[in-house]
């Protein structure tokens, strides 16, 4: 087993990245989906079928959007996680390094 922990800043700046795009490119499908469908108003009729459809579909659609803006949302809380991991560990690399160098000046 290592002894040391390793940390690449280049990998998680990488998949930081990507993350982020998801994040937002998921908000933003999210957000025109629900802007379209809103658009379209409510399209199943007043009828009993219509109204059985908005029974069911209503409360699932509120819950699929809530989980879609909160997956979104803990993406970006991802990306930001990974972006500071990622600075701290540069920040260390190079505490690190100046102070070996000053140690064998």
């Amino acid at each position: 087993m290592a002894d040391h922990f390793l940390i690449e800043p280049e990998q998680f700046d990488r998949y930081a990245t990507l993350i982020g795009q998801l994040g937002a490119a998921l908000a933003d499908a999210e957000l025109a989906l629900a802007s379209d469908l809103h658009d379209e108003g409510e399209c199943w009729g007043d009828d009993d079928p219509g109204k059985s459809f908005a029974g069911a579909y209503g409360p699932k659609a509120e819950t699929a959007f809530g989980n879609t803006q909160s997956v979104a949302r803990h993406l970006g809380e991802l990306h930001t996680a990974l972006v500071d991991s990622s600075n701290r560990a540069k920040d260390q690399e190079a505490a690190t390094s100046s102070a070996n160098r000053n140690a064998g000046s």
